[in-house]
């Protein structure tokens, strides 16, 4: 588990980043970079990255497979 002292933030997963600059934590060590320009912390909604429900930052999933997967979970119910 990881762990910040700084902002206190606790995540769990071996591909998350958590940045010490802004203290948001990504998904994945991609997401982290896309975020940083030139030593800078980007804001994750500018660059058009969501939040999870985890609190989260991700890049959306992409258009077709977010049709597949809605359409899979209301088979499902």
């Amino acid at each position: 588990m990881g762990y910040c002292r700084k902002c206190r933030e606790k995540w769990t997963g071996l591909n998350k980043a958590h940045c010490t600059g802004c203290h948001r934590t990504f998904k994945s060590v991609n997401g982290f970079d896309l975020h940083r320009r030139n030593f800078n912390c980007l804001d994750p909604i500018e660059i058009g990255m969501e939040m999870s429900d985890l609190g989260i930052w991700a890049q959306p999933m992409p258009e077709k497979y977010r049709l597949r997967f809605t359409s899979m979970q209301k088979t499902r119910l």
